[in-house]
């Protein structure tokens, strides 16, 4: 897979398990696919889609996004990320925060 960092839109190359900002949701999204182009096309445009967890960590929350319609960057550069957490059995990818509900 081709690293794809788009100048000026992502912080962090777009791959699994990295956050993404969206209009009109003021919650980080985590990614969890590699984008998908549109049908019939052979590479990342417009109508591109992307999986992400409306609330990271969170198996439940997924849906499938337009890829324009992300930022993404690395967990880590959130607030979140240090977040307390409770994770469902041995996968290390899902999990819930154990702090105030937000």
């Amino acid at each position: 897979m081709n690293i794809i960092q788009r100048p000026g839109i992502d912080h962090d190359p777009v791959r699994p398990w990295q956050w993404a900002d969206m209009p009109m949701h003021p919650d980080p999204v985590e990614i969890v696919s590699y984008p998908c182009p549109a049908e019939g096309r052979a590479e990342i445009d417009r109508d591109a889609t992307i999986m992400v967890r409306m609330l990271p960590g969170d198996p439940t929350s997924i849906r499938e996004v337009l890829f324009r319609h992300i930022s993404c960057f690395a967990p880590d550069r959130h607030e979140w990320y240090q977040r307390p957490r409770r994770y469902y059995g041995d996968n290390p990818t899902a999990f819930v925060f154990t702090d105030t509900p937000r």
